[in-house]
């Protein structure tokens, strides 16, 4: 089973250091990834924003970020495009 350290050296990897900013739009917007962020972030707020967020994350936390940074570090433009039209009509994407 990985570390923490290494959940979070591959998010920080795949996403956080990717040059391509579409990357991080999509990872960023996945439903999962908001739900999780915002929890995160909001127990970093509180306690006085010590650290990085991702160090108030839980391991099933970085295993799901971790999963979805590996799907998204090399999705095109038109992925993102795709999830935002989707989104903003409410269609939802079939598996």
């Amino acid at each position: 089973m990985p570390r923490r350290e290494d959940l979070i050296r591959i998010i920080v990897e795949n996403i956080e250091e990717n040059r391509n900013s579409w990357v991080k739009a999509l990872f960023y917007s996945d439903k999962d990834v908001e739900r999780i962020m915002g929890r995160l972030v909001n127990e970093w707020s509180r306690s006085g924003m010590r650290g990085e967020p991702l160090d108030y994350a839980t391991l099933e936390e970085l295993e799901i970020l971790a999963e979805k940074a590996e799907h998204y570090r090399d999705a095109p433009q038109d992925a993102f495009l795709r999830n935002m039209l989707r989104r903003s009509t409410g269609v939802e994407e079939k598996p």
